[in-house]
């Protein structure tokens, strides 16, 4: 855990951390005409994947701290799908792709809410 949680802190960039429970949303810059995307942070942290405190002392903790991380390996990989999903949307002259369209209107929590694009050119 101090592994993972030590590779999150050192994420960090100009005061924003992207990956840390922690992080404050943050406002990204897509055009020249203002157009901004806001990011919720996706939390890879051992507190973010529900992982801390895990325990193995009896069967019936092991058996939960397992169900724990299976669930986080779940979480996390839906999490870095979203992060892709926006740095490839970031790419200049690339415009905003289909996927990053397709993560806002689903509504994914705590990614992207509605209203979060402004002024978008393709």
């Amino acid at each position: 855990m101090d592994a993972i949680d030590d590779l999150v802190k050192s994420a960090r960039t100009a005061n924003a951390n992207l990956i840390a429970s922690n992080g404050f949303r943050v406002t990204i810059p897509t055009t020249a005409f203002g157009g901004r995307i806001t990011v919720s942070p996706q939390a890879l942290d051992s507190a973010g994947l529900g992982i801390e405190n895990l325990s193995a002392i009896t069967r019936a903790d092991a058996l939960s701290s397992l169900a724990r991380i299976k669930t986080a390996i779940n979480l996390a990989g839906a999490r870095l799908d979203n992060l892709e999903v926006l740095r490839d949307s970031l790419v200049p002259g690339r415009g905003l792709s289909t996927a990053l369209l397709r993560v806002i209107n689903s509504g994914s929590p705590g990614f992207l809410p509605r209203g979060s694009l402004i002024n978008q050119t393709a």
